[in-house]
């Protein structure tokens, strides 16, 4: 089931807040698994930059789970922005 199924928007913030995250999927790919759990760390300086998240993704094993050509339209949407040069991340508060 799907968090917005159960939870209204403010429930699932207050869970992902709290620590709580989504149960995989079953017959998920570990390494997509693994690739989303270390997407959720805390800490800055641990979770995958764009790029190494893009090459996971494309090297994916057992991206036949996800059917080919949905996996591939992912690919293709994603692809030109992690690219673009006009993304920039900062947790500067100022």
């Amino acid at each position: 089931m799907l968090p917005s199924q159960s939870l209204n928007l403010y429930a699932i913030i207050i869970h992902i807040y709290k620590g709580g995250r989504e149960i995989p999927v079953e017959g998920t790919p570990d390494s997509c698994i693994q690739l989303y759990k270390r997407c959720w760390n805390y800490d800055p300086n641990q979770p995958p930059e764009l790029e190494e998240i893009q090459e996971s993704l494309l090297n994916l094993s057992g991206k036949e789970n996800f059917g080919t050509s949905k996996f591939d339209e992912f690919i293709l949407y994603i692809t030109p922005k992690i690219s673009n040069s006009d993304i920039q991340l900062s947790t500067n508060s100022n």
